[in-house]
Parts: C-alpha cells; structure tokens; sequence
C-alpha cells in the first residue's frame, strides 16, 4: 500500500510497501517490481529514484542483465559481473547526445540505430573517460565494415556523443578526432 500520510508524492516508479521500498519499471514488455534494501526514508528514496534510472536505462538500451537486477535487490553478485566503475558511462552521454541532437526524428533514429547496432554491445557500460582511440580503431576493425561509406555513416554519432561528452566536461579530450573518414569512390 502506498503511504500517503505524508502529503508529498514519490517519484514515478517508486512506492512504499510494507516499510520497504519497491521500484517498478517494464523490461522486454514486461512489468518488473523490485524491493530494495533501503530505509524508506528520503535517502532511501532518492537511492531508489537513481537505481531505477540506471535500470530503466539499461532496459532501454537492451543491455539490462540478472546481475544488474540482482545487484539492485542487494544480492550479493560475483565481482567479475560488476562492470560499471565510476564515471559517466558511454550509454548516459549517448543518451545525453540523442536528447540534445537537433537533428529531424528519421536521423535521430537512424543515429540511435547506429549507436545500438554497432557501439553500444562494446561501449554501453564502459566509464567514457576510459575510452581511447584504440579501442575505438579496435571497434571498427572487429566490425569489419562492408563499405567506407558505411563506416563514416557510422562515425557520425559516435563523434556526436564525444563532442557532447567534451562539452559537459565528462571527458578532457576527444578520442574520436583522430579518426579519419574513409575516402569514398564515387
């Protein structure tokens, strides 16, 4: 039941029951509820506010897994599965860069299409301040891509999300101004 003694409302998403706090959000069509093992108290709740953020963002991006879920419940979870370190993570300023862009809505998600299909599996949860040319140029040469063409297509919002992440000051430098377009044969 949710406790309206207080006469101020929870975040979305979030409700007291039975002294604990519950989260909720939906993943893979599905509703997910999820107490946390925190007081439910206003430190309580704002945790809570910032773990469903963090789910509902991984959710989103697809990359949502058990150990996220069990992490958040306060299972104990087998250290080599925790991946985030401290830092914006690449999918947050990817996020940020998306929200921003003032693009039309058909290349806003052919940009999100790009992000997902080709930086997202190796990126998504890697600190953007860790990331480096290298492991950029590393990216594109597993990817293998079939045209040039295709590869300065795909390069156009990853620049987008380190240009936004250099403008917010989550990075120093760019790693992506190094890279090149590829010439295209007409």
């Amino acid at each position: 039941m949710v406790d309206r003694s207080s006469g101020t409302s929870l975040p979305q998403g979030i409700r007291l029951r039975d002294g604990a706090i519950e989260i909720n959000f939906t993943h893979n069509k599905q509703r997910q509820y999820i107490t946390l093992p925190h007081p439910a108290n206003a430190e309580g709740i704002n945790a809570a506010h910032k773990i469903r953020s963090e789910l509902k963002n991984k959710a989103k991006w697809g990359i949502l897994t058990e150990h996220d879920i069990a992490q958040a419940k306060g299972e104990i979870v087998d250290e080599k599965h925790t991946i985030v370190g401290n830092g914006v993570l690449f999918q947050e300023a990817a996020q940020k860069y998306l929200k921003q862009c003032e693009s039309n809505m058909d290349t806003k998600k052919g940009y999100k299409n790009i992000l997902e299909k080709h930086w997202m599996p190796h990126l998504a949860l890697v600190p953007i301040h860790q990331i480096t040319s290298d492991d950029i140029k590393e990216i594109i040469i597993e990817a293998d891509f079939q045209t040039a063409k295709t590869l300065n297509n795909c390069l156009i919002p990853l620049r987008g999300v380190f240009s936004t992440a250099l403008e917010n000051k989550y990075i120093s430098e760019n790693p992506v101004q190094f890279i090149k377009n590829k010439k295209v044969q007409v």
